[in-house]
Formats: C-alpha cells, structure tokens, sequence
C-alpha cells in the first residue's frame, strides 16, 4: 500500500567499507577466487598514489612464480581497435610493446593468467571519461567470458584507474571486494574517528599507522644510509 511505499523511500542502502593490507588483499584473491565469475579486481586512487608503482612490483614478484604468467599494459600503448576487439589488441601490444614473439596468453592449455591494464584513464583522448571506461571494462567482460568456463578463474584481470572514472563503473562489478581504493600513508587522527564513524571497519587500526616512516627507512635503506626518522 502507499504507507508501505512511503516507508520503503526512507530505505538507504550503505555499503560497508573494510581497510585491508593492498597486496595481502590481492594475494588471497589470486589464490582462492569465490568462483569462476570473482575474476577481476579495481585498483584506483587519485593521481601519483602509487596504482602504478604498486603495481609494477605486484607484477614483479608474481613474475618470479611457476604457477601463474604475468602479462602487463599500459593502456596509453593499446590500440583503440580494443572497441572492436579486444583479442586482436593485446596481439597488436605484444608485437610491437614487448620482446615476446607471439602472444603467450593465446596459447592453448591451462596455464593461469594474470593480465594486469595500467591506466583507464589513458584510454580516455576525447574526454569521454566514464563513457570508454564503462566500454573498455565490458570488452575485458566479454574477453574473459570463454576463458574462465572452470570453476575456478584461469584468467584474472586487474585494473588501475583514477577514483572519479572507477566510482562511475561500480555498478558493473559483482562482488563487493572488486574495487580497492589506495588510501594516503598517512591519515591525520581527526580523519581517522571521521572514517571510522563512516561505516569504515579497520579491526586491524591500520589507519593509525604512520607509513610515511616506513617509507623513508626503506628508501634510505635502499641507497645504503641510516635513516633516523621521517
């Protein structure tokens, strides 16, 4: 009845966020997919986060692996014939991008994949921003489709991309862990109890950790000095 109506309007839907380690997250999923369909995950944050440094070294260690091949694009080097078919684009990348000398992904068997697109936003040279993504993420759709017929996704796919063209394509992804936000290595306390109260679960206090220190050991660690502090 319309009291019924009225009542339903007052609904609203939150999803909760969790906070999660970046590459523990990714790890779990590559070795354990909620079935043949959980095979993409997002990656997106604001400009010079760190989606490509991330995943560069992600690609790296899975690289130095047996069980699973690792192919990377950059998609500012993919050829628009993607809208046609995206098959014949990454054939086009490999010929003329890399030192391989045919497709490896193309060859029959049941290899594992993991065929990471650097960049959405690249793609975008019209300013049709939310537009060509949407469509770049339903070629990668329709690619994979034929491809993870087991139970478990022989090929998995991920994605990089600025936060504003990924929240515009949210509604095209089924699981809820699908897209993985990058967030600051520091986050002030204030904003800390802000997120918190914003249905933001952080069991592990991750949030309070301050990794700009950790960053800088690592980086003086790396050119061979001490590093007493940020």
């Amino acid at each position: 009845n319309d009291e019924d109506d009225d009542e339903k309007t007052k609904i609203k839907l939150v999803r909760e966020k969790h906070v999660v380690k970046l590459e523990d997250e990714l790890d779990s999923w590559i070795s354990n997919p909620s079935g043949h369909n959980d095979d993409k995950r997002i990656i997106s944050g604001g400009p010079g986060i760190g989606k490509s440094s991330f995943i560069t070294m992600f690609a790296a260690k899975y690289a130095l692996l047996d069980d699973i091949g690792v192919l990377v694009i950059p998609l500012h080097r993919i050829d628009r014939g993607y809208e046609r078919n995206l098959s014949s684009a990454i054939n086009e990348y490999v010929k003329f991008h890399t030192h391989l000398a045919e497709n490896p992904i193309e060859r029959r068997g049941d290899d594992r994949w993991l065929i990471i697109f650097d960049g959405l936003d690249e793609l975008d040279v019209h300013d049709l921003g939310e537009s060509i993504a949407k469509d770049f993420i339903d070629q990668v759709d329709s690619y994979i489709c034929s491809k993870n017929e087991s139970k478990k996704p022989r090929f998995q796919i991920i994605i990089s991309g600025r936060t504003l063209l990924i929240r515009s394509t949210e509604n095209k992804f089924r699981y809820l862990k699908s897209i993985l936000y990058i967030i600051p290595y520091h986050i002030s306390k204030d904003n800390v109890l802000s997120r918190k109260s914003n249905l933001l679960n952080d069991p592990r206090n991750l949030l309070l950790e301050d990794q700009r220190d950790a960053w800088w050991e690592k980086y003086t660690l790396s050119i061979g000095e001490e590093c007493t502090g940020m």
